[in-house]
């Protein structure tokens, strides 16, 4: 993906029927991952054409999972405070997953 001279690059993981951005978190980082994504859904909103209001994000080690979303209208990322576990809290991991696709 290139949106312009300084964002561009490979997205890890890129769901486009619902415009969701994974990052897979580098050394099982996931406050540099969370940063990762964060450049990465404001690259998306430069580069993808849709009306969505939302972009949603998730950044992940395998087991540790974070959320994040980037409000296009508001111009702002916000981020989960919460870390979801696997296999810990799997289900109500799928259930948010369930609520950005579904």
């Amino acid at each position: 993906m290139a949106v312009s001279e300084h964002l561009r690059g490979t997205v890890d993981y890129y769901i486009a029927s619902h415009h969701v951005v994974v990052v897979k978190a580098k050394q099982s980082d996931l406050v540099r991952g969370f940063t990762q994504l964060a450049i990465e859904l404001i690259a998306l909103d430069g580069w993808v054409q849709s009306d969505a209001p939302i972009l949603y994000g998730i950044v992940t080690t395998g087991e540790d999972w974070r959320f994040g979303l980037f409000d296009r209208r508001e111009r702002c990322i916000q981020q989960d405070p919460k870390r979801y576990l696997v296999p810990e809290e799997l289900t109500l991991l799928l259930e948010i997953l369930v609520g950005i696709v579904g």
